[in-house]
């Protein structure tokens, strides 16, 4: 049963955003520390809104939520008490959309990077450094071919 009124729930859940999440800002601090610039959700790529991304490397970096997108490693969806089969039925668009956002950037030529929140949460500095220098790299690589 849920603690609060549906009237404060829905006041709740319209505070999240889509945009400038705490794992998205996590990932765009560490890209910044590895020299990176990048663009953000704002732009389209054929309709896919990436959170992250290197137009010129064709690199797209996704900051996915383990609620909204149904992480099933962590655990982090479980459906609510109440209104389930409408977060169920949310949930489950959600993936499918992002296995055809992923189709659709790779058939273009993307590499396609999905960070979950709960990976991020768990990271060192070390470790976020880390994964930030190997996008980096992947960045800077497909940017010196495309100019090759």
């Amino acid at each position: 049963m849920d603690t609060v009124s549906k009237t404060k729930r829905s006041w709740i859940m319209s505070r999240i955003k889509s945009r400038g999440t705490k794992p998205e800002m996590t990932l765009r601090r560490a890209f910044r520390g590895a020299g990176l610039s990048y663009r953000c959700k704002g732009a389209a790529i054929d309709l896919v809104k990436p959170d992250i991304f290197f137009p010129k490397a064709k690199v797209a970096v996704f900051a996915q939520g383990c609620f909204f997108h149904g992480h099933s490693v962590c655990n982090g969806f479980k459906p609510p008490k109440t209104n389930t089969a409408f977060w169920v039925n949310k949930v489950l668009s959600n993936k499918e959309r992002d296995a055809q956002d992923d189709i659709a950037l790779r058939v273009r030529g993307w590499v396609v990077e999905r960070v979950w929140e709960c990976e991020l949460k768990k990271m060192t500095e070390e470790e976020l450094s880390a994964y930030a220098e190997y996008v980096a790299s992947r960045v800077r690589s497909r940017s010196h071919r495309e100019h090759a």
